[in-house]
């Protein structure tokens, strides 16, 4: 009798070596709770794939969950997307406001803003800000994912408001926060970290040489001539 093989059915080799892919530092260890499974695995592929290309089965397999359990945590689809944004939401505030509070000095605190977004481009492969890449796929304004998008940038908005109302220069709101968005949009396109890069050194320059706006100046009209007032 042929001593017995003690290679793996080939069945049993695929599920080991689904395991091995899923455990590798592109795809580490899940959560032991279900929902947080389900919700690291669809934070990834719906970035990765898209809401529309990413199927319920696909995630239930990815996060080792069964059927039961995901419609237990997530009713529909809808109801996933919905934790899924909030979460991303969270977390985005979460390490921006930490990274942020590690200085004292307003401008400085401006900057730290703009360097963490480029810190959080730089460890992720990026495609495009996930918050952005939803709307196309949403058509109803009245949505949900479209309304917290519009809190999420709403949020942002408030966020660098804050910072240049701290740093004395609270006109230069708009600016940086259009300059920052643009700059999210321009690296996805681009493929390099330039247009942050630029944003930055535009950012410090008007924190450094502007001069906060008078009296006189604030009642200017749009356009308007210096000393020419409402």
């Amino acid at each position: 009798m042929s001593p017995k093989s003690t290679t793996p059915p080939p069945q049993r080799q695929e599920t080991q070596r689904q395991e091995a892919q899923r455990l590798t530092p592109e795809h580490p260890p899940l959560q032991s709770n279900p929902r947080e499974r389900i919700l690291e695995v669809a934070v990834r592929l719906f970035y990765e794939q898209g809401y529309q290309a990413t199927g319920i089965n696909q995630i239930i397999r990815e996060a080792s969950v069964a059927k039961a359990s995901f419609y237990h945590h997530f009713p529909s689809k809808l109801d996933l997307i919905v934790a899924h944004l909030e979460r991303c939401d969270d977390d985005w505030f979460s390490e921006l406001t930490d990274a942020i509070d590690v200085y004292r000095e307003p401008h400085r605190r401006v900057l730290a803003l703009v360097d963490h977004v480029g810190q959080w481009l730089k460890q992720r492969d990026y495609r495009g800000c996930a918050f952005l890449n939803s709307l196309p796929e949403f058509s109803d304004p009245q949505s949900r994912p479209r309304q917290i998008v519009r809190e999420h940038k709403l949020k942002q908005r408030r966020l660098v408001a804050d910072l240049c109302a701290e740093a004395q220069r609270p006109e230069l709101a708009d600016r940086a926060f259009l300059l920052v968005e643009g700059a999210i949009s321009q690296v996805a396109v681009v493929g390099t970290l330039q247009p942050l890069d630029l944003v930055r050194d535009l950012v410090e320059r008007e924190l450094s040489s502007a001069v906060p706006s008078s009296p006189h100046s604030a009642s200017r009209r749009p356009g308007s001539a210096p000393g020419e007032t409402r």
